[in-house]
Formats: structure tokens, C-alpha cells, sequence
């Protein structure tokens, strides 16, 4: 009765006013289909004003407010036909609000839906959100719309049809392709979809199953290139080679690790306009991080029949001479040392570790002597590195502490290798930089290990505790 009063009132700024108090009435007291009436009746007196619309918006977000904060259940709002076409009657900030509201509404409940009116109810708003943005908009307001797309993705679901989220997912490569960090994640949910795929087979693939894989790679593939950040691009493409490895695409995750390793010569570029030292050293830790996960990476990667087994190693080490860390130069010397621990692992008979139906290098070469002399000589090329690279470095003491540790623990104690362990303890602790106790425990490892390896390792011990 009293709405029958109310939708007779032609002044549509009273109007409004009473339908918003009213909104939060009916979503007490009554069901969703009260509410849809409502909204109907709403967008026909919005239709009906003549007047400037502008005005009018910021009623019109409090409706919608209201209801997403009386509703817990999204579907219950998708649900109302007249829902969407009255958010169709937002423009401008308004619009891009609640349209952001509700994004993050839905992704604030956590709640993952295969429901279909959903997924592409907030898809629309998602785009909206997207095409929003410009030149002109803040950092701020781009990583919280990224945020928000992202969440939405996270809580997307099509059952067992992964086709059909593949298919999804490409829709929104299209639809979102100013935004890196939702780019990022589209590819990690595609690395999702690969890895649910081996799942479900136990990793026995048929040939439509393995040429779903592919079909996810190669959306990767795709994707990762128009990401600026070139750390992200390294991490995804490091993400997808393993991927490929376990499913024994050896061609496919031969081509993401080269697409990687041509990348890092970007970094360069990355380091040398960075001004603030602060900056500079935040990002050499995050190129050292991202540099180590290839090389972890590289450890069960089987060599090339053509170009060796170590050319990827060798393709590392060769962008990584090109490019000047500036201050942070001995972030790059810690990088060498991680090459070295590689070089090492590779000189074992058997890896840490293996993917099943896999051969790595120590199957394929098994101690081959032409395979060992290569290692060796690329070994002392990287070892050779890092003592040219130690004698500019401020951090002389802690780099050489560190290459000794790397000696002790990795190396062959060859007599060569002992004297020059023993001349970078002497020079740490003639530097005099560094605590007793850090010194101290580099002294009891290379104990540790004396009672595992043997007499060789005792004597040299008793040396290093003479200096």
C-alpha cells in the first residue's frame, strides 16, 4: 500500500529518497522479489526524467550499496532480472564504483561459483572496470581494479569442462590486456587448468588430454611476451617449463626456458635506470631471485642433443657478464655462486631429484668424460668470474665468506681448490668485517663435513683452524 503512494511521487529526487529507505525495508522483512519490483519501478522513473541524470547517481550507488550489503548470497542478486539493467543506468564515477563494489563484494565472500549468469554478470563488470581506466588514472586506483579481476579469476569455476574455462580464460586475455599483474594471473590460471588436466589422467595423458596441455602452454606462451615486467615474465616462464617437463614436452619447455634466458638481457636495461640505491638493491635481490629459480629450474632439464648438455647454464652466464648491477654488483657475484652450486649438482651420479619419465643429464651422460671435462672447464670460467668480480666489491669479506662456504660444501677438494679456500679465509679475516661468530660458523661446517668425508677433509680442517 505504501509503495503504491510512493511510485506516484513525480519528483524523482523525492522519489528516490524514499526508495532508498525502502530499498533496505523490503531486503529486512521481505524476499528478493519485492526487491526486483522495486528496482523495475525505479528504472522506469529514471527513464522518465528529462532532467540531467548526473544527479541522480549518487542515489542510485546507495541502492546498490545497500542491497550488496544486505545480500550474502551474489546469486540472490543476479538473480533479479532488473538488477543489471538498473546498474546498466549508472554512468561515469558511478558506474566504475559499484561496478568495482560488487567485484570486490563477490571476491570478498570467497565463495567459488560454476554458476554461469554469475561468471558472466561479473565479467561485464570486470570489463567495464577495465576499459575505465586510462592514461590518466592513478597507480593506486590501476592495482586495486587489478586486485579486484584478479580475486574474481581466482573464484571461477566450469566443473570438469576445462575447455570451456580455457576458452574463458582467452575471452579474458582479450578483455583485460591493459593490465599486467591480471595478465600474470590469467596465465597462472591457465598453469592451473594444465596441472588439474594431470590430475585427473594420474599424468597418463591420451592424445586429447596432451593436446590440452599444449593448447595451455601455447596460451602462455602467448600471454607472458606482452607482460612488461621482465621478473614476471621470468617467473612465469620458469612456472610453464616445469609444467611441460612433468608432462614430457620437452620441445615446449625448451622453448619457455630459451624465451627466458633471451630475456634477462632486459634486466640490464631494468637495473641501469633505477637512481635510488635503496631501489637498486631491492631490485638486484629480486633479479637474484628470479635468476636462482631458473637454475633450480635447470637441474633436471635434460641437455641438447645439438647444442650440449649445459647450453641453457651457459646462455645464464653469458647475459649475466653483459649486464652492470651498478652498486649492487655483488648481488651478481651471488648469482655466479648459484651457477657454481649448479655446476656442482650436475657433477653427481644421481640428482636430488628426478620427474618421472624423465631423463636428466645423469642418465643421459652417466660420467662421460667428454661430459665431465665440459663441466669442469665451464666450472673454473664461472669460478674465474667471480674472483675478478670480488676484487672491485665493498662487500669483499661477505662474498669471498660465502664463495668459501660454496668451495667447501659443493667442491671437489682438489689441492687447488684447498689453497684457495684457505686464501679467502685469511683474506676474510684480515678485512675484519665480518663477526667472529659468522667466521666461526663456517669452521664448524667444514667439521661437520670432516667426520663425512673423510681424512681429506680432516687435515684440511686442521689447517683452516691453524690461520
Amino acid at each position: 500500500e505504501v509503495w503504491r503512494f510512493v511510485t506516484k511521487i513525480e519528483d524523482i529526487n523525492d522519489f528516490l529518497e524514499l526508495a532508498t529507505t525502502y530499498t533496505e525495508y523490503l531486503l529486512k522483512f521481505f524476499t528478493a522479489r519485492e526487491v526486483n519490483i522495486m528496482l523495475r519501478d525505479i528504472v522506469r522513473h529514471v527513464h522518465k526524467y528529462k532532467g540531467d541524470t548526473e544527479e541522480l547517481m549518487p542515489k542510485l550507488k546507495r541502492i546498490v550499496t545497500i542491497i550488496v550489503s544486505h545480500t550474502s548470497d551474489f546469486s540472490t542478486i543476479l538473480a533479479m532480472d532488473n538488477f543489471m539493467p538498473f546498474t546498466d543506468e549508472l554512468t561515469g564515477d558511478a558506474r566504475r564504483d559499484v561496478a568495482r563494489m560488487l567485484l570486490e563484494g563477490f571476491a570478498a565472500r570467497g565463495v567459488v561459483t560454476n554458476d554461469l549468469v554469475i561468471i558472466h554478470s561479473m565479467f561485464d563488470l570486470a570489463k567495464s572496470l577495465h576499459d575505465s581506466l586510462d592514461s590518466l588514472s592513478f597507480e593506486d586506483e590501476i592495482r586495486q581494479v587489478s586486485r579486484a579481476i584478479s580475486l574474481f579469476l581466482d573464484l571461477v569455476s566450469f566443473g570438469s569442462d576445462l575447455e570451456q574455462h580455457l576458452s574463458f580464460l582467452v575471452d579474458c586475455r582479450q578483455a583485460f590486456i591493459n593490465l599486467d599483474s591480471v595478465k600474470d594471473k590469467l596465465v597462472l590460471c591457465v598453469y592451473r587448468l594444465a596441472n588439474e588436466t594431470s590430475r585427473i589422467t594420474k599424468h597418463r595423458h591420451t592424445k586429447r588430454t596432451m593436446a590440452f596441455v599444449k593448447a595451455c602452454l601455447a596460451y602462455a606462451h602467448i600471454t607472458i611476451p606482452s607482460i612488461e615486467d621482465p621478473l614476471s615474465r621470468m617467473r612465469l616462464f620458469v612456472l610453464g617449463s616445469t609444467l611441460a617437463l612433468q608432462v614430457g614436452l620437452l620441445a615446449q619447455a625448451d622453448i619457455l626456458l630459451k624465451t627466458c634466458v633471451q630475456g634477462l638481457q632486459e634486466i640490464g636495461g631494468v637495473l641501469s635506470g633505477i637512481q635510488s640505491r635503496v631501489e637498486l638493491m631491492d631490485a638486484a635481490g629480486r633479479v637474484r631471485e628470479g635468476v636462482c629459480e631458473l637454475l633450480a629450474a635447470l637441474v633436471v632439464v635434460p641437455g641438447h642433443p645439438e647444442h650440449g648438455p649445459f647450453y641453457l647454464v651457459r646462455g645464464v652466464i653469458n647475459v649475466l657478464r653483459t649486464i652492470d648491477f651498478g652498486e649492487a654488483q655483488a648481488t651478481k657475484v651471488r648469482i655466479y655462486l648459484a651457477a657454481l652450486r649448479l655446476l656442482s649438482t650436475f657433477a653427481q651420479r644421481e640428482l636430488p631429484y628426478r620427474i618421472e619419465r624423465l631423463e636428466s643429464n645423469d642418465a643421459l651422460y652417466a660420467q662421460e668424460e667428454t661430459y665431465l671435462e665440459e663441466l669442469h672447464a665451464l666450472a673454473n670460467a664461472v669460478l674465474e668470474q667471480v674472483l675478478q668480480e670480488m676484487t672491485s666489491l665493498n662487500e669483499k669479506a661477505e662474498v669471498a665468506l660465502e664463495l668459501f662456504d660454496t668451495i667447501v660444501a659443493f667442491g671437489d677438494l682438489t689441492p687447488a681448490l684447498a689453497r684457495l679456500a684457505a686464501n679467502l679465509l685469511q683474506l676474510v679475516k684480515k678485512e675484519r668485517t665480518l663477526s667472529e661468530r659468522r667466521i666461526e660458523n663456517s669452521l664448524v661446517r667444514v667439521g661437520e663435513l670432516s667426520t663425512l668425508r673423510g681424512s681429506k677433509y680432516l687435515q684440511f680442517y686442521q689447517k683452516l683452524k691453524s690461520i
